[in-house]
């Protein structure tokens, strides 16, 4: 089916615009540090908005936030705290399906950036 359906060439010329409108439905989130990735695997790194360098506190539990909030606005994404000590550093994995339509992706764009616009505003009272 990836084949037959040309779906490796779709991910390949679609993939750069992605995260290009990704990245820029993110911009100005003092929470997010960077958008990075190839094809429809991009993945979203955090900070602490405070310092615009560190991690967040890992009682906070914003990879948790994220992927609860998402899951509320129809988006199922995957966040982790890959740190070697798995404690801190959270980031998500924005992969959607090969088989996305151009209106698809931008819905999911779209979601997403609710999603971490949601998160920053829970957060802003406990990052004082």
């Amino acid at each position: 089916m990836l084949r037959n359906e040309s779906l490796i060439e779709r991910v390949r010329e679609r993939g750069p615009d992605l995260r290009h409108q990704l990245a820029a439905a993110l911009e100005g989130i003092p929470l997010v540090r960077e958008v990075r990735g190839h094809g429809f695997l991009l993945g979203i790194e955090y900070v602490d908005p405070r310092d615009g360098n560190s991690f967040l506190p890992p009682e906070l539990g914003v990879a948790r936030r994220v992927d609860l909030t998402a899951m509320d606005l129809g988006l199922i994404v995957y966040s982790t705290m890959p740190t070697r000590d798995g404690f801190a550093g959270d980031q998500t994995l924005f992969a959607p399906p090969f088989t996305s339509s151009d209106e698809e992706l931008a819905q999911m764009v779209a979601r997403f950036a609710d999603t971490i616009r949601t998160v920053a505003r829970s957060l802003e009272g406990q990052l004082r």
